[in-house]
Formats: structure tokens, sequence, C-alpha cells
């Protein structure tokens, strides 16, 4: 857990579990356009999504007590 980050973490989810009814970032490659947008989501989660996931249960467990 103080090496997986919440990206890591993302990144193991299966493919559709976190799309939308619509789908609409599932593009199964069909689209330049949503691959490029698609792409560019990904390395804007992967960014934010920078900590360890300890980190977030410690800080989880801080606002417990």
């Amino acid at each position: 857990l103080y090496t997986l980050t919440l990206y890591d973490l993302y990144a193991v989810i299966p493919p559709g579990f976190l799309t939308d009814e619509n789908g609409l970032l599932n593009s199964d490659g069909n689209s330049v356009h949503l691959n490029t947008i698609s792409k560019g989501v990904s390395d804007s989660l992967k960014k934010s999504m920078d900590m360890p996931v300890a980190t977030l249960l410690e800080d989880f467990n801080q606002k417990e007590i």
C-alpha cells in the first residue's frame, strides 16, 4: 500500500467498470479523437492520483479519531 498509487489501483479496475451508462469513455479504438481525449483524461488522472493508497487510508483514519 505504500508503493501502490491511487492511479495504479484505478488502472487495474476492469474496463467498463467506471464508464457511465452510455460508455462515453469506452472507445474500443473506434475514434481517434475519443482516443486522444481518453489519453488526456488518463494522464490527468495519473497526475492527480499520484499518492500511495496508504496515505489516503492514514488521512481517513486520522479524521475518524
